[in-house]
């Protein structure tokens, strides 16, 4: 799935790449994934880079989240995550290069909801967007998956804050579902719980609680 050649340099070496989660990976939509070295090993400008290619745009982005705190080299493209951890030698310029030679790039929108999340005082790269039961069991296990609404189409993004709360946004294609989801939410142990439209906004363990 990596570019044959990148920085002047051929591809000297490629093999698979496993995820780690293989059933959160299987729930996103991964398609396929590669570690390509190019150049010699033993040179000055030879580099390494991880690639995962997904579904579509908002798998990548869902992936992307999940693993932050891993790895903070990690960019992504349209339906492409790509880690520059190993390629340090790389400029900005042919990195950029990199990235637009990607093979059928996949792009679509990706989720607004993380222009909603406060920013201030959010635990660094405690962000999760949530699309399914893998995801929802991985990162908030204390929402049980039919409560949420994945049949709805629901969608969730969530953050972790320095006093100890968690925030959490669902989104649904509907408000009368927003506000159907809202009653079962009150019924978890430390939510605070409104509505907005056809989001859900949950505060888990506000101090003020």
């Amino acid at each position: 799935i990596l570019p044959d050649s990148a920085a002047g340099l051929p591809k000297s070496a490629s093999r698979d790449l496993r995820l780690g989660d293989a059933e959160l990976g299987q729930e996103l939509g991964s398609e396929s994934s590669e570690v390509a070295e190019y150049g010699s090993g033993s040179g000055a400008r030879s580099f390494t880079v991880s690639g995962w290619r997904f579904k579509d745009a908002l798998s990548a982005y869902s992936f992307q989240q999940a693993q932050q705190g891993r790895s903070t080299s990690m960019i992504r493209r349209a339906n492409y995550v790509l880690d520059f951890a190993a390629a340090a030698s790389l400029k900005p310029d042919q990195r950029d290069a990199f990235l637009t030679s990607l093979k059928n790039p996949v792009d679509g929108p990706v989720p607004e909801l993380i222009a909603l999340m406060p920013k201030k005082e959010a635990v660094a790269g405690s962000e999760r967007y949530i699309t399914g039961p893998i995801a929802l069991q991985r990162f908030l296990p204390r929402v049980p998956p039919g409560m949420l609404g994945f049949h709805y189409s629901a969608e969730a993004q969530m953050a972790r804050y320095v006093d100890g709360s968690t925030l959490v946004i669902v989104e649904y294609p509907l408000p009368s579902m927003a506000r159907e989801r809202v009653e079962e939410f009150r019924k978890l142990p430390g939510a605070t719980v409104k509505r907005t439209g056809s989001r859900a906004v949950i505060v888990f363990d506000a101090p003020n609680e």
